[in-house]
């Protein structure tokens, strides 16, 4: 299963610097340390950088750590100044399994400002306590398409949750969750779940808000999973990972425990929309 956790920064800097703060809400204990700590547990996947906007998105990011086959070197990636997405090296696929030191991801923005960095963990069935993951379908037999507001604006930089309420109880059972779209954020958030089936887990990746053509076009280029893979993230995931990503949880006829929760440079109120499928009781 995935494990999906962010670091943040107030002021940016036009010179590759590492947030360090853990914004509140998020879980991890020490800055870049996946929450599986024990050696070979946690096995880094993606990362990437959000800057507030275009004007001071990344220019160049960096993943330095001594897990890294050549840690001099280190993973860097620079999309320049003339770059219009306010992210940089997004959901860049990793195979770095963690063994004793901390990730840092390091960002330069073209115009210093509010930046987030986030990590991507994946967890071994066994390791979190979880009703599973399965590989899940481009277009199930029995699926439906569930939205869902946030009660109220974000805290920037802070992690906000709303739990999924439908207007009517939903069929007792288990359900994969097979991807999301989001609208009513400025440009590009984190997005993640979590319920007590996941356990330590909290499964997502970033999501772009693309019903606002104008502020996008330059933004979903390069990301597959932002450009092509709305409401199915979680399937794709499976394929480029080779491995089942798509998370199982449990509702029951009291609801559904399972909560939406989105991470912002600013004070948004999301929707968000889930493409569920259902496996039965």
């Amino acid at each position: 299963m995935l494990d999906l956790h962010a670091l943040a920064d107030g002021t940016g800097s036009t010179s590759l610097i590492r947030p360090i703060t853990i914004p509140s809400g998020d879980g991890q204990v020490v800055a870049g340390v996946p929450m599986l700590g024990t050696p070979g547990r946690a096995v880094l996947v993606a990362w990437g950088a959000i800057g507030l906007a275009s004007a001071n998105g990344p220019k160049e990011v960096a993943l330095k750590s001594n897990d890294l086959n050549d840690p001099p070197n280190f993973s860097d990636w620079k999309p320049g100044g003339t770059s219009l997405a306010p992210y940089c090296s997004p959901h860049l696929m990793e195979r770095l399994p963690y063994i004793s030191a901390a990730r840092g991801v390091y960002a330069a923005q073209k115009a210093a400002g509010l930046e987030l960095t986030f990590t991507i963990d994946h967890y071994q069935p066994g390791d979190v306590r979880a009703t599973g993951v399965i590989q899940g379908s481009r277009f199930p037999a029995r699926r439906g398409l569930y939205s869902q507001a946030f009660g109220g604006a974000l805290t920037a930089q802070a992690w906000g949750s709303v739990g999924l309420t439908p207007t009517y109880n939903l069929p007792a059972g288990r359900y994969a969750i097979l991807g999301f779209t989001v609208s009513a954020i400025t440009n590009v958030a984190l997005i993640r779940f979590s319920h007590a089936d996941f356990g330590v887990a909290k499964p997502g990746c970033m999501g772009v808000d693309k019903f606002v053509l104008s502020t996008t076009l330059g933004i979903i280029a390069g990301d597959e999973l932002l450009s092509t893979c709305d409401l199915i993230q979680f399937v794709r995931l499976s394929e480029i990972l080779g491995q089942p990503q798509c998370p199982v949880f449990s509702a029951g006829p009291n609801g559904t425990g399972l909560a939406i929760e989105c991470l912002d440079n600013t004070a948004d109120t999301p929707t968000v929309v889930l493409n569920l499928a259902y496996l039965g009781v």
